[in-house]
């Protein structure tokens, strides 16, 4: 196998598409569970007792994510059994550096599918909006291609993605050896973003409410 084919973006291929798996599983799991948990209680019929109760919407969205996450890590145990057994090499000199990355990939996932729970919702195409959200970010975020090679627009466009940032930050601290210092510019960009999804979850969830306390809709809207 050439050099070429055994490298990807300056990383073996095995350790750069682990860390990709481990993005792509953080993403995939938050937007069908927090992004998708009122849309969940809609066809369950529960979500008029959901805005009814004094519950915190936002807790329930990102409990809805959290207990996903927990869900997956069967998954992720065998991915990074299977890219061990296909090569993967790492390069850790920060153990502390490797956790806030990887801790940065489940915040970035989770807040991305927070900002997506209301405005699921609202679109009415909840289901369809999801399968047509899963992929592009699979590439937007650097899961499988280096974003370094994308077009610029889309490289730009990228940038807007938390995960993107996340998953920069925990391949140069797993596969090269970055310390914290060096991804600590990273993992400042990856949470102002987190942040502004956040935000837009935080508005959308209290919009879904909003308008469907005040179109008498709970159970329908």
């Amino acid at each position: 196998m050439s050099g070429t084919a055994e490298h990807v973006g300056g990383a073996n291929a095995a350790g750069f598409l682990l860390v990709g798996m481990v993005g792509l599983l953080a993403w995939s799991s938050s937007i069908w569970s927090s992004g998708y948990a009122i849309e969940h209680e809609r066809h369950e019929g529960t979500v008029g007792a959901l805005f009814l109760s004094p519950a915190s919407r936002a807790a329930i969205v990102v409990g809805y994510g959290l207990g996903s996450f927990v869900w997956e890590l069967p998954s992720l145990l065998v991915v990074g059994l299977i890219a061990l057994l296909s090569g993967a090499r790492f390069d850790v000199s920060d153990p502390f550096a490797a956790l806030a990355a990887l801790g940065s990939v489940y915040v970035a996932s989770l807040c991305v599918g927070f900002a997506f729970a209301g405005l699921f919702v609202l679109s009415r195409r909840g289901n369809l909006l999801a399968n047509f959200l899963q992929m592009p970010i699979y590439l937007l975020a650097g899961f499988v291609v280096p974003r370094d090679r994308l077009p610029g627009w889309l490289e730009q466009l990228s940038d807007a993605v938390p995960a993107s940032h996340a998953t920069d930050a925990l391949r140069a601290s797993t596969l090269a050896g970055a310390s914290f210092g060096q991804i600590a510019g990273t993992l400042v960009l990856a949470a102002v973003t987190s942040a502004a999804f956040a935000l837009i979850g935080f508005v959308s969830l209290r919009r879904v409410e909003s308008v469907a306390k005040r179109a008498g809709q709970l159970e329908f809207y």
